[in-house]
């Protein structure tokens, strides 16, 4: 059953695509432009999740609920992305859920509060956030200039907290 199409024609970029942001770690207390040497396991990946992997072997989709993604950003707690759109867009979408392809973690602990800031203003905030949980998310951008998105630390600290941004794109101002 076909539950939702949308249609962009081409007038959409994928986040995942967008170089000129800024990735805050706070675990690390690291600030880099994103592309940068983020590290390795819990920095945020460009079209793959943080699930871990030796560095030899092929990094792992975003996997959202049995359903795989081509695109997005896979994030783990704390992360701060900050993305500069220069009112650019319309509109930022995506689907934001844990990722499940971690074999490891049959007690489903992962736990994070998730917001999201449109120049420094709160537009969107789910706490407890827990595997399972999903978000679809349908932000209103016009006039903004940063993008903010944080994954930040649940009750369980940052164990397993595995979270991906699928298929994040901004809608063009027409």
């Amino acid at each position: 059953t076909i539950a939702n199409i949308e249609f962009f024609n081409g007038d959409f970029e994928y986040l995942s695509d967008i170089d000129d942001a800024l990735i805050t770690k706070e675990e690390y207390g690291d600030i880099e432009p994103i592309g940068g040497s983020s590290d390795y396991q819990f920095g945020m990946r460009r079209d793959h999740s943080t699930e871990w992997v030796r560095k030899s072997d092929k990094l792992p989709p975003i996997k959202i609920n049995g359903k795989v993604y081509k695109k997005g950003l896979g994030t783990h707690s704390y992360n701060k992305l900050t993305f500069r759109i220069d009112k650019r867009f319309s509109a930022f979408k995506a689907i934001v859920g844990f990722n499940d392809t971690f074999d490891g973690n049959p007690n489903k602990i992962g736990n994070v509060d998730i917001k999201i800031l449109c120049d420094d203003k709160e537009v969107f905030s789910k706490t407890d956030f827990k595997p399972g949980d999903i978000e679809n998310i349908d932000i209103d951008l016009t006039g903004v200039m940063n993008l903010t998105l944080i994954v930040d630390f649940g009750k369980n600290g940052n164990r397993m907290d595995r979270i991906s941004w699928a298929n994040a794109i901004l809608v063009k101002t027409k």
